[in-house]
């Protein structure tokens, strides 16, 4: 189980964020549940090309179809890669670090009401009791994480930065504004 995690998990990922790049430099309405259905074999060789194991396939395979079918069946997933100014996805960024050069890899980041915000998926599961509880803690570890983003974008964009992980498999959204105090 461990393997899967590592290994096929990091597929997946890979996978969706692909194609939720597709889908928001494509159009929303070009996609439907039935046509991500459509493309599970071309899901399942792209999982297969990157080395997922035949064992793993299956699921990986499912894992992927069902995290892009609440990406545009899901109102928040929507509005994430939904039209706004500025947007774009898998945006490259480097910054200089303390020990050299440092390359980031924003999934999506657009512009709304006069404030960017930059958005990072999260294809995980989550199987126990306390989702809130999850959520939270994810929130947690990967802040430093965006907040290196936001960083970054402060240099080339002088407009507050909201954050936020979208975690489609779970259909959640959580959002925080950089530059504000935890909690």
């Amino acid at each position: 189980e461990f393997s899967w995690v590592g290994d096929a998990a990091v597929h997946v990922g890979t996978v969706v964020h692909h194609h939720l790049q597709r889908f928001a430099e494509l159009g929303l309405e070009r996609w439907s549940a039935e046509r991500v259905a459509a493309e599970r074999d071309a899901y399942a060789l792209e999982l297969k090309l990157l080395g997922v194991e035949p064992d793993d396939l299956a699921e990986a395979t499912a894992r992927v179809a069902a995290a892009l079918t609440a990406s545009i069946t899901d109102a928040q997933g929507r509005w994430v890669l939904g039209p706004h100014d500025e947007a774009r996805s898998e945006v490259r960024v480097t910054v200089r670090a303390a020990d050299g050069l440092e390359h980031l890899r924003l999934d999506r980041t657009f512009v709304e009401q006069g404030r960017r915000w930059i958005v990072d998926y999260k294809t995980g599961r989550h199987e126990g009791g306390d989702l809130e509880a999850f959520l939270t803690s994810e929130v947690e570890r990967y802040r430093p994480q965006l907040e290196r983003y936001a960083s970054a974008m402060t240099e080339i964009d002088p407009r507050p930065i909201s954050l936020a992980l979208y975690f489609p498999l779970l259909r959640a959204l959580r959002t925080w504004p950089f530059g504000v105090g935890r909690g």
